[in-house]
């Protein structure tokens, strides 16, 4: 069976990318995020990505490149994180920022809105964590 991954969008900013057969998103932010970041469509294309999923998807956040977010944009994330549970979230592996400072900030972002966080060094710990636990619901 071909594997489908739809390209939800691709900025400076961020990717969101699924992969339909695994039911899971993948997401990198990239950078500071602040006013001038363009992030009007950022929930719609949240939307629009879990819209191919079914319940209980799974996401793979890679923040590793991300740096301090302006404290405004943190709305956005717990925005976002709200609808995400609200809609079918299972879990999600992070994998961690390079930054401490933006390391530190995802985790209190991912408190409030109580996000299924894991958090792994590397790419392939967080792919092979999630595999796990979705063959446990299978």
């Amino acid at each position: 069976m071909k594997e489908e991954v739809k390209h939800i969008i691709d900025t400076e900013a961020y990717t969101i990318q699924v992969d339909i057969e695994k039911n899971r998103v993948y997401f990198c932010i990239r950078g500071r995020w602040d006013k001038e970041t363009k992030l009007e469509d950022y929930l719609d294309k949240w939307k629009e990505a879990i819209s191919y999923l079914e319940p209980n998807f799974t996401i793979i956040a890679d923040v590793r490149t991300m740096l301090p977010h302006a404290i405004s944009v943190e709305k956005v994330h717990e925005e976002a994180q709200r609808y995400l549970i609200e809609n079918g979230l299972f879990k999600v592996a992070e994998v961690i920022s390079l930054n401490d400072i933006a390391a530190l900030q995802a985790t209190r972002v991912a408190e409030r809105s109580n996000f299924p966080i894991s958090k792994f060094s590397s790419f392939e710990g967080a792919e092979k964590y999630l595999d796990q636990v979705v063959g446990v619901l299978k």
